[in-house]
């Protein structure tokens, strides 16, 4: 599980759920199949796909820079690059270092927490289920920076006008659908649903959702 792209439901309920969940059930609608969701580890989940016992695979998977052996993933989906969030007025950091020994607050499931923990010790460290929760703390000054991905970051900065955030110095990521090799067509559908989610509005609803507002039902 990786919150928020993909975890169990309300109750440790069966149905797994998130952002990767999300799409995954678009990409079905446009294949017109249903979904069936398949947990295995996630060292297993390409090996799995190479291999074809699942059909795509979903879960925060970073496009390569070089191939792997029986596996062709889509185009990307969504980018993951870190960036800071402060109070509006407070010079944003230009640089990480500028971070270094603040109380930060850092989103569960991105790469915040750990960019977080190399920069401070570990009381100055506040984790949160959800981005909009992470910058509740700091407009309420529990925090003197949140570090979030940049689409959720710039969004919630939109939303209020005491935030502004800035793009930290960290190469994104590319988040892709990984697909068999062999199986040409269906890496076509893939696309043709990831285009159509972007273009209709539904990615922006899912990051909304998933990336910004959602509290997980964790303790």
């Amino acid at each position: 599980e990786v919150p928020p792209f993909s975890w169990h439901g309300p109750d440790a309920g069966p149905e797994v759920v998130g952002f990767d969940m999300a799409i995954g059930q678009a990409i079905a609608q446009k294949a017109r199949r249903p979904l069936k969701v398949e947990v295995m580890p996630s060292e297993e989940l390409l090996p799995a796909v190479a291999a074809g016992k699942v059909d795509v695979a979903l879960n925060r998977l970073v496009i390569p820079v070089e191939m792997i052996e029986g596996v062709h993933f889509s185009k990307p989906y969504y980018q993951a690059r870190p960036a800071v969030v402060v109070l509006a007025g407070a010079e944003a950091p230009p640089a990480i270092e500028d971070l270094r020994d603040k109380v930060i607050g850092a989103h569960i499931g991105f790469a915040g927490v750990e960019i977080a923990r190399t920069l401070t010790s570990g009381e100055n460290i506040k984790t949160f289920y959800s981005g909009l929760a992470a910058v509740v703390d700091l407009m309420n000054s529990q925090v003197d920076a949140v570090i979030l991905d940049e689409t959720p970051a710039n969004i919630l900065a939109e939303q209020h006008p005491e935030l502004e955030w800035a793009r930290l110095d960290f190469p994104a990521e590319r988040y892709g659908v990984g697909v068999a090799a062999t199986n040409k067509q269906l890496v076509k559908v893939v696309n043709k649903a990831l285009a159509e989610v972007v273009a209709d509005g539904r990615m922006d609803q899912f990051i909304e959702q998933f990336l910004v507002r959602r509290q997980l039902p964790f303790p």
